[in-house]
């Protein structure tokens, strides 16, 4: 899989964008990046309830340090 460019604009554009494309002209192509949600929703996922999440899911272990 290839590294994403990911692109933070202010100005006229605003928000977190990925860049799809740099043209032989200088020309960049960039896209919104997509939200976890839409991500989700794109690939048919959906959270697993936290009721039905294993036990060891939601623990942390410990090193007792801080």
């Amino acid at each position: 899989m290839d590294d994403l460019t990911i692109l933070d604009l202010h100005g006229d554009l605003e928000g977190t964008f990925v860049l799809e494309e740099t043209r032989a002209d200088g020309a960049l192509v960039i896209r919104r990046e997509p939200t976890l949600a839409q991500v989700e929703t794109r690939h048919g996922l959906t959270p697993v309830p936290a009721a039905e999440q294993p036990a060891w899911f939601s623990e942390l272990p410990t090193d007792d340090e801080g």
